[in-house]
């Protein structure tokens, strides 16, 4: 009977599965999933049956369709299928070891249970950038041709940079926008000239501006993305800053957003005899007078002061958030905050491991910060409150060991921290090239005449992460053993942190998702428990950023000492993942729902 040799050929068929699945390779023990028994349950054998039950069957195959089933038909048929019919096995969940076997794992995972819910959608304008004015900008402006730098703006774009802020933060407080453009320019004072890379005498060395405001724009457009501009609020004028947002309007210069100044609250003075810092009523005073000035075209444009929670030490006034909002929050649509650094500085009396736990507990510190600015807005900036956003224009691992993988796993965390909050509109990582004392997001350095691009660890970091933007953040539960800093490092105070933590963005219109597993204890490998929302999924590729040596850089003649390892799979499991991951790194896990 017909029915009969379709019986004997799934027969067959499935223990040709079950032989081919036995002569398969053992995944390596580093990357291993656990063996599911999808393959063997999956709907590959529809194409086989479809012909025998569609309407345009011979007479032969007719009376076996399903609406046509007879007496005859039914003793042969039923028990041929009854196999089919059977329930699937369960899938088994994933199960990676990514531990060094020189050390110890914690006896108490970290328990991460997701919920098909969103708590945020990933913003593009979480990864900007910041580029200086001085020197060229740092390379992007070629003088003796008057063009940019091609292959430069190539390696920008590579980086997934979505808007860039200008003229440089510190830079911006000396700087006249007016005197950059047009024939007839202006030297500009540089407030880091005594550092690298032009190593004058002393700070304050005057400079042509020859990358300026227009060059600037260039650039920006070059890249197809918009301008982030820092008003002069430290030795300008508030005319000065009205014109610079009116030029822009006039010139069509698409810009994300305005910030009337950089750190006036730091009070930090770089170059003897200009005062650019100021009180919290003088920097008041200037940024209502500069709204003012501006007049209608205050509606056309994004505007913001700036603001720093006094439980930040490097805030200098406990009344600064609570005078400015006060006085300008019906007036603004965000307040710009440098929380985002860590730790900043180090000193001769840090150990490694001092280090390298400030690095980690950064993260949970700066979160609490974000805490606090927000309830401060809610408390002091009226009826406009709701609508008041954050913007962290500054942000990044400074100070020891920026580019290792401590420097950049700690970018990760913190990217964590930004993406979960609906409140943070806006970030700039710094710096994008050429600083003697941050992460650069782009590696650049001419020798000889010849340039040299390399990624940083912090470029795939970075990359990785800006990938996700428009995706949906998932809520979850997660519990973590806490793990001590016992040691104030740079402006990170002793704490009690998360010894690891998860983070998952979904694309939902094409059925993706990424899981990104961070190890923060400092010592120990670290075991992961991680429940998605789906009763399966399939992991397309595993990636990892790790490196027995956690203050290892990479440099233009030694591109590639720390790279990240990925592994290119295709398994379908349950929807729970077993993890156990090294000490300081990072696992990015690819999927598809």
């Amino acid at each position: 009977m017909k029915s009969t040799r379709i019986g004997l050929f799934f027969a067959a068929f499935l223990s040709l599965c079950l032989l081919f699945a036995s002569c398969g390779e053992t995944p390596p023990a580093e990357t291993a999933a656990a063996v599911t028994t999808a393959p063997d349950t999956t709907p590959e054998t529809a194409p086989e049956t479809a012909p025998e039950t569609t309407p345009e069957t011979t007479p032969e195959t007719a009376p076996e369709s399903a609406w046509e089933t007879t007496p005859e038909t039914t003793p042969e048929t039923t028990p041929e299928t009854a196999p089919e019919t059977e329930p699937p096995a369960p899938l088994e969940p994933f199960s990676f070891d990514f531990s060094l076997s020189s050390l110890g794992t914690a006896e108490t995972p970290v328990v991460s249970r997701y919920r098909d819910e969103a708590v945020n959608t990933v913003k593009e304008a979480l990864f900007g950038d910041n580029l200086a004015w001085r020197g060229n900008g740092y390379g992007v402006w070629d003088e003796k041709t008057g063009k940019l730098n091609a292959s430069l703006v190539e390696a920008i774009r590579r980086c997934g940079v979505t808007q860039l802020r200008y003229p440089g933060g510190i830079e911006g407080d000396y700087f006249h926008w007016q005197e950059s453009v047009g024939e007839n320019r202006v030297p500009q004072i540089d407030p880091f000239s005594a550092d690298y890379p032009t190593r004058a005498a002393t700070s304050g060395v005057r400079y042509l501006p020859s990358f300026g405001f227009d060059e600037f724009v260039s650039l920006c457009r070059a890249l197809e993305i918009p301008a982030t501009v820092q008003l002069n609020a430290g030795n300008g004028t508030p005319a000065e800053a009205a014109d610079w947002v009116r030029y822009c309007l006039d010139h069509n210069v698409e810009v994300a957003s305005f910030a009337i100044g950089n750190e006036p609250n730091m009070a930090a003075e770089k170059v003897d005899g200009i005062r650019v810092t100021k009180t919290p009523e003088e920097y008041v005073a200037f940024a209502r007078e500069t709204l003012d000035l501006l007049g209608e075209d205050r509606e056309k444009v994004e505007i913001g002061v700036v603001a720093l929670t006094s439980r930040h030490p490097l805030c200098k006034y406990a009344a600064w958030d609570k005078t400015v909002l006060t006085a300008l929050g019906e007036r603004i649509d965000f307040i710009d905050c440098h929380l985002g650094y860590a730790p900043l500085y180090t000193r001769d009396g840090d150990t490694d491991g001092e280090i390298f736990k400030a690095y980690m507990a950064a993260p949970d510190w700066i979160a609490g910060l974000l805490t606090t600015t927000e309830k401060e807005i809610d408390a002091y900036a009226g009826e406009n409150a709701k609508n008041i956003s954050i913007q962290i224009t500054e942000y990044g691992p400074m100070g020891t060991y920026y580019n290792g993988t401590v420097g950049s796993v700690f970018l990760a965390s913190f990217f964590h921290t930004v993406t979960r909050d609906p409140r943070v509109s806006a970030a700039n990582h710094l710096p994008m090239l050429n600083h003697p004392y941050a992460a650069l997001l782009v590696g650049y350095y001419r020798v000889n005449g010849v340039d040299h691009f390399w990624d940083n660890i912090c470029s795939y970091v970075f990359r990785w992460y800006a990938e996700q933007a428009g995706r949906d953040v998932l809520a979850a539960e997660e519990t973590a053993e806490k793990v001590k800093s016992e040691k104030k490092v740079g402006v990170v105070p002793a704490m009690n942190y998360r010894s690891g933590e998860t983070a998952v963005y979904l694309d939902r219109e094409t059925r993706k998702g990424t899981l990104f597993v961070i190890n923060r204890d400092t010592e120990e490998n670290r075991r992961f428990e991680i429940a998605l929302p789906f009763d399966a999924v399939t992991v397309t590729a595993i990636s990892r950023i790790r490196a027995d040596d956690k203050t290892l850089a990479n440099t233009w003649d030694h591109p590639d000492r720390v790279t990240p390892i990925t592994q290119i799979l295709g398994e379908r499991g349950a929807g729970e993942i077993l993890l156990t991951a090294e000490p300081i790194s990072l696992v990015r896990i690819d999927f598809t729902y």
